[in-house]
């Protein structure tokens, strides 16, 4: 389950890292229908995230606290999402009014508004990981 995670998560810092690494470019020398496209792209990110961690929160991490016997077990990890959630929203809402044409973008405004939730959001994917791993103390395959 932690090496499926991993990829997930790599896929997710990679598509971010993107997104950082060029916004100041896409700003300054994109079309306008470039940095439609852009921001588009950078919005999709927010909900393939916000999908992501509704699935853990809803069904995946109650069935694995379930089939553990420990209810709430992965608790710690549901409760992190909270920590940076607010923050991607932000990023989300700017994105809309970009998309909507009621601001343009701006490369420095989405840089700052990632590195924002940026370092809660990798410490969280460290830990989940971490979490993840220590579901083998409650393999009761002998």
């Amino acid at each position: 389950m932690a090496a499926e995670m991993l990829i997930v998560q790599n896929c997710l810092i990679r598509t971010i890292n993107s997104v950082y690494n060029q916004c100041i470019n896409v700003a300054t020398r994109g079309t306008d229908s470039d940095k439609v496209d852009f921001a588009n792209y950078a919005f999709q990110w927010t909900e393939w995230v916000h999908e992501h961690h509704t699935s853990e929160d809803s069904t995946l991490f109650p069935s694995m606290g379930e089939i553990a016997g420990v209810p709430g077990l992965m608790d710690v990890n549901t409760n992190e999402h909270a920590g940076f959630h607010d923050r991607i929203t932000q990023y989300a809402e700017y994105l809309k009014t970009v998309i909507r044409g009621k601001e343009k973008l701006h490369g420095e405004k989405a840089k700052n508004l990632i590195d924002s939730f940026m370092p809660e959001l990798h410490g969280h994917l460290g830990n989940e990981i971490d979490t993840l791993v220590n579901l083998e103390n409650y393999d009761k395959v002998d």
